[in-house]
């Protein structure tokens, strides 16, 4: 369970989410901080508590880079667009693709062409996102 998204939060609070007591003794922000950073939370200076909204222990994220949407597939790179994240590490059918980290914002696609450049220049490269985020990678028009 992610905690929550705004409202008060302590070190108890992400302490539970981490899965030890809400009272362990000498949890420190900064060791927190690392211990979340491969879900989400920024890992520099200075260290913030306001991190840790929507975070989930455990909840591993992928980073993928997109180009601009385009309403028709197109075989050539386009200019980079967006950033978006999802929970599978590569962009199969019926992934749902998110503006954050934390996995809770879908991507609003609108149903257009795009050009995935964590991938080499394949087939499987141009994409199709919808409204909510959903992929489909099979356009059926190879490159």
């Amino acid at each position: 369970m992610a905690l929550p998204s705004s409202g008060p939060i302590s070190i108890g609070d992400i302490n539970v989410e981490k899965g030890v007591s809400r009272t362990t003794a000498n949890t420190s922000l900064q060791q927190l901080v690392s211990d979340f950073a491969a879900y989400g939370v920024d890992p520099n200076q200075p260290y913030s508590i306001s991190e840790f909204y929507g975070k989930s222990y455990g909840q591993q994220y992928y980073q993928f880079t997109l180009s601009s949407g385009s309403d028709i597939l197109e075989c050539s790179e386009q200019s980079s667009g967006s950033t978006v994240y999802g929970s599978n590490s590569t962009l199969e059918n019926n992934t749902t693709l998110y503006t954050n980290t934390a996995l809770t914002t879908p991507y609003n696609g609108g149903d257009k062409y795009y050009y995935n450049y964590d991938l080499e220049y394949t087939s499987t490269s141009q994409i199709i996102i919808n409204g909510s985020g959903v992929v489909d990678n099979t356009p059926g028009n190879p490159c």
